[in-house]
This record gives C-alpha cells, structure tokens and sequence, in this order.
C-alpha cells in the first residue's frame, strides 16, 4: 500500500506540473483542429450527377406501356435531350423512347460549306438519337405563341404535342392552345383540362431544383422540420435534377463572374466550432461543371458552353427555354 500511495503522490505531482499540462492542451488543440479539417473539407468539386434506380429488370413490369417522350424546339435543346437520353441508355432502360422535334430540321441535311459535306450539328445529333440510343424521331410543327407574356413560353406549348399519341386527348389540347391567355403557360393549360386526373409526384425526390441549394430554408423540400440539411446526400438521392436559378443563365450559356459572385449560394456557419461549410456552393457550382462536361462529351463539337448574347429578336439567350437535365 505504500509504493502505491507512493507511485500515486509522484503521478499528481507529475500531472500538476505546467509542462504537463502544456503538452495535454496541445495534444487537445491538434486533436480538434484534425476533426474540424477531417469533417469540414468541401466535397467532390463534381458531385454525383442524381439518377435513377439502376435496376430495371422486373418481371413485373409491361415495358410497352410505358415511353419516355422529349421535345425539342432548338438545337441547345436537342443536346441537352440527348444527354437526357445518354443517361436512359447507361440504366438500361426498356422502355420506348420518342423524341418531337422541329418539322423544318432533316436528319440528312449537310454543310455545304465544308468540302467533306459533314452532316449539319442538328442533323449529326438527330442520327445519334437514332443511333446510339434507339429514339424514334417524330416532326412536329411547333406550337408557338407570340402574344406569351413570358418569351420561354412561346415555344414550351410543343411538349402538349405528346398528348397528339393519344388522339382522343389531343384535340382539346390543341384548341386549348390556340385560346390561351398571354398569362396562361402549358402547365396551366394542363391544370385547367385535367384537374382531377394529373397526379402530382412530390417533388422529393423526382424533381430537384438547382435553386433549391441556393434557398436559405429548406423545409418545404424536405417536406419535415426536424431533419436536418444535407446537400451531397440530398443530391444523391434525387431522380431528376431541373436547372433553375433564375437570373442565372441556363447552363448552355456562361453565367458572367459578376452573376456568379452575386447569385451562387452562400457559405454559411458549421455546427463544428463555428467552421465555414460551403457545401451547397460546391455542389451547386459542380452542378453547371458537370453540364458543361458532359454537353461536350455528349454533343461534340459545335454545342460548347456560350458566352451571354441576344437572339436575333432582341431576346436573352440564357432566359429563353425552360432546361432540364
């Protein structure tokens, strides 16, 4: 008992000494500072891109009732169709795929300006639908409105065109159409004829919006007030993911410095000892990275990202259209 007491007297007389405790602050400090790195780094610059379910060989299914349908009224929306249709092919979907678009554009149309008479980037990218991802092609004349009050609606009213597969629907579409109010957008058109048969998915996780990593609150999305905001797992988990950030350009088109610094989301303050997290920054701005990657991939040469300008009716380029992706 007494070597004890002994051994215990020289351990306190130890400890109490200031180096000691000197050392034991030091050791604290850099085991914090290692956790505040280790769980406040910014994640993947590209994040991954959200997805669907990869399996889709259910016996269950009846595949032939089923079709995924895009339009197309320009060529910045017939690339980011094909991207759309890229990613269909990678999951391995069954299901049939069916593009509208212009009636004026031909998949066999070539540039004469060139002496090897390539085919045009509209027409190259229509026989890559074909293709490469098995789209049946369907023109259409586009459904256009002047008198829309919003110029990304004036050409929007051609996604009704699909209703034109079900004949019986499409002829109150059309005359829906041509009565519409400048106010009036295809959604609402939809909303007037069909109120009790449109089902409404929720919007988490089917159709993430970009701006939402911009919001301040998020309970609307999350749809509960007691979980708590994760944009990375928010992002994988999502379906579909909808470009809008509204003034900020469609992706197509480079948003200048002075919209980024003004517009992209925020850094806010860390549970962690007050340290900054900017994550829903990074994965929004890996977001419109991402997009411009895979549009060069995808679509080649002629469909690059684009500095900001005006359609020849005086009309910004980065507000007309409605992109997803």
């Amino acid at each position: 008992m007494a070597s004890l007491r002994f051994y215990t007297r020289r351990l306190r007389l130890a400890l109490s000494a200031k180096s000691i405790q000197l050392l034991f602050i030091c050791i604290l400090i850099v085991s914090l500072g290692r956790y505040v790195v280790l769980h406040n780094h910014d994640p993947d610059p590209f994040p991954p891109m959200p997805g669907p379910l990869l399996k889709v060989d259910d016996e269950g299914i009846d595949w032939f009732k089923f079709a995924y349908v895009q339009y197309v009224t320009t060529p910045e929306y017939l690339c980011s169709a094909l991207q759309l249709w890229s990613q269909v092919e990678t999951i391995g979907s069954h299901a049939q795929r069916l593009m509208l678009y212009p009636a004026h554009w031909s998949a066999d149309e070539v540039d004469n300006s060139i002496s090897s008479k390539p085919l045009t980037p509209i027409a190259r990218l229509l026989k890559q639908a074909q293709t490469d991802y098995y789209v049946k092609l369907q023109p259409v004349d586009v459904l256009h409105k002047d008198h829309s009050e919003h110029a990304m609606w004036q050409d929007s009213y051609t996604k009704l065109l699909a209703f034109n597969l079900t004949h019986n629907l499409f002829q109150q579409v059309e005359s829906a159409v041509q009565h519409a109010e400048p106010h009036e957008s295809d959604m609402d058109i939809l909303l007037t004829l069909f109120p009790t048969s449109i089902l409404a998915m929720p919007q988490r996780p089917y159709n993430l919006l970009s701006g939402e990593f911009r919001r301040k609150s998020h309970i609307e999305y999350l749809r509960n007030t007691t979980e708590t905001w994760d944009p990375e797992n928010i992002l994988g988990e999502a379906s579909y993911m909808h470009f809008s950030d509204w003034p900020i350009p469609k992706p197509w088109i480079r948003a200048t410095k002075e919209e980024l610094n003004r517009y992209m989301p925020s850094c806010g303050r860390s549970e962690w000892f007050g340290a900054t997290d900017c994550r829903d920054r990074t994965v929004w701005l890996g977001l419109y990275g991402m997009y411009a990657r895979r549009r060069k991939e995808v679509c080649g040469l002629g469909f690059e990202v684009q500095e900001r300008g005006f359609t020849e009716k005086g009309e910004d380029r980065g507000m007309v259209g409605d992109m997803v992706g």
